[in-house]
C-alpha cells in the first residue's frame, strides 16, 4: 500500500538532485570562466580557482589572439601552443554568460557572426588541464547600431 507513495518520494528526490546538481555544474562552470584574483569571497563559497603552478604542465595562454573581418567572416587566430592538444574558443554577448563556439586543434576559426556585439576569449589544453584564459577580443559587425 505504501509501496507507490514511496517510490515517488524516490523519484521526486532524483529530480531535485539532477535539477541541483545541473545548478550548481553551471555555477561551478561561470566560477572557473570568470574568475579574477581579486573575488576571494568566491573561495567562502567553496570555489576554488585552478591556479596553474610553471612546471606543472597545463599550456600557456595562446598568444596572439586577433581578428580579422572580410565581410561576412570573422577570422579568429592565434599561436600556436607547446605541448597543446585543443584550444576552446568561447563567445559572450553580455560578458556574464559565455558558450563554447569552437574546440579543435586549429589556430583560427572562421564564421559568420550574427548581428550585435560578441566578445570572444580562448584557453589552450593539454592532459594536464587548460591554460589561463587570453584577453577579451571584442567585435560588432559593421553596420550593426551599437
Amino acid at each position: 500500500k505504501e509501496q507507490p507513495e514511496a517510490d515517488q518520494a524516490i523519484d521526486n528526490q532524483n529530480e531535485q538532485f539532477e535539477a541541483d546538481s545541473k545548478n550548481l555544474r553551471n555555477l561551478y562552470n561561470w566560477v572557473l570562466m570568470t574568475w579574477d584574483k581579486h573575488e576571494p569571497f568566491l573561495v567562502q563559497l567553496g570555489f576554488a580557482p585552478k591556479i596553474n603552478r610553471p612546471g606543472s604542465g597545463q599550456p600557456d595562454v595562446p598568444a596572439g589572439f586577433n581578428k580579422q573581418w572580410a565581410d561576412p567572416e570573422l577570422k579568429l587566430s592565434w599561436e600556436t601552443c607547446q605541448n597543446t592538444t585543443s584550444y576552446q574558443l568561447v563567445y559572450s554577448e553580455d560578458n556574464e554568460i559565455w558558450e563554447d563556439l569552437f574546440t579543435g586543434n586549429e589556430t583560427s576559426f572562421t564564421y559568420s557572426p550574427p548581428e550585435g556585439k560578441r566578445t570572444y576569449r580562448i584557453r589552450a589544453r593539454n592532459a594536464k588541464g587548460y591554460s589561463d584564459w587570453s584577453e577579451v577580443l571584442e567585435f560588432t559587425k559593421p553596420g550593426d547600431a551599437e
